[in-house]
């Protein structure tokens, strides 16, 4: 995370200062979101407290790069995929949701647990439920959908995500 000048070009401004954190592997949405937010109180804090040193001190950006925004279909969950990688997208996305597709029902996913297990069930087959919890077969174990829902909420506020 960092602070720069504010310049009439976007995103050019001299670096005032920065924090680096490390990621973790089990990462999510949530926890990323919230070290964040700890991270630019205490990085305002401190450049609030030595303002004209940093600002004397201020260096040129280097070549940075940026990401483009989510589409839908980075949200869709491949049930072809290993645990791992579905695990990953559903941290990612968290309660921005993911999309499911089982047969013909479409589900927002909040929470998905998994494990690594042979068998030899179709991926995407559904082979438990249990309240609101389904297991789905995956290439190489299950995933454990545990928080999701069949209504968008995109559809309930009538915005848009893009």
């Amino acid at each position: 995370m960092s602070c720069h000048k504010v310049e009439h070009e976007f995103d050019s401004g001299d670096v005032l200062k920065t924090v680096e954190f490390p990621l973790s592997a089990m990462e999510d949405h949530d926890s990323l979101d919230l070290r964040l937010q700890v991270a630019a109180k205490q990085l305002s804090a401190d450049v609030a407290d030595h303002f004209i040193e940093y600002w004397n001190a201020a260096t040129p950006q280097t070549a940075g790069s940026s990401h483009p925004q989510w589409t839908e279909a980075q949200r869709q969950l491949d049930f072809t995929q290993t645990v791992e990688q579905i695990l990953r997208r559903t941290r990612a996305f968290g309660p921005l949701e993911c999309i499911a597709h089982l047969g013909s029902t479409i589900l927002f996913v909040r929470r998905a647990v998994g494990w690594t297990e042979s068998h030899r069930v179709p991926p995407g087959t559904v082979v438990h439920a249990n309240s609101l919890s389904l297991v789905v077969a995956v290439c190489d174990g299950y995933i454990g959908l545990t928080e999701w829902s069949l209504i968008n909420p995109d559809a309930v506020t009538g915005t848009l995500r893009r």
